[in-house]
């Protein structure tokens, strides 16, 4: 019973654990990295998916799991291909470790967004708490 209404009360994404035991591995909080993954495209494992602003720009647009725009992904992980999930999720969790190991988690938190919008790691630790 008690099972059941954890399930209901903090449902997760297909693929939670896998994020979480990624995010071991590379010693980094699961739950940030869950809610990052939240904030950047809900629930939506298609490594497809593209940003809210491709319609325009449909070459240079984040994409995947973790929106990253190819030419980040050109610099930052340039041995993998973002455009399939078990790379997106890699090089994404590459960039906030590295970051982290920089700047301290808050701050690669917020870069991650690409703009540093704070207003993007308030809706992070908003997912963040639900976890």
């Amino acid at each position: 019973m008690i099972a059941l209404l954890l399930l209901v009360v903090a449902p997760r994404c297909g693929d939670s654990f896998h994020l979480r035991y990624d995010a071991e591995m590379w010693r980094l909080p699961p739950q940030r990295v869950e809610a990052i993954a939240r904030a950047e495209s809900a629930c939506n494992l298609d490594p497809k998916l593209l940003g809210h602003a491709c319609r325009r720009t449909p070459r240079s647009c984040d994409r995947g799991r973790f929106q990253i725009r190819p030419a980040t992904a050109r610099r930052r992980c340039p041995t993998l291909d973002t455009r399939r999930y078990e790379d997106n999720v890699w090089c994404a969790l590459g960039m906030l470790s590295a970051d982290r190991a920089r700047v301290g988690l808050t701050d690669a938190t917020v870069g991650f967004n690409g703009r540093g919008a704070y207003a993007y790691l308030y809706r992070v630790l908003k997912i963040e708490e639900t976890l």
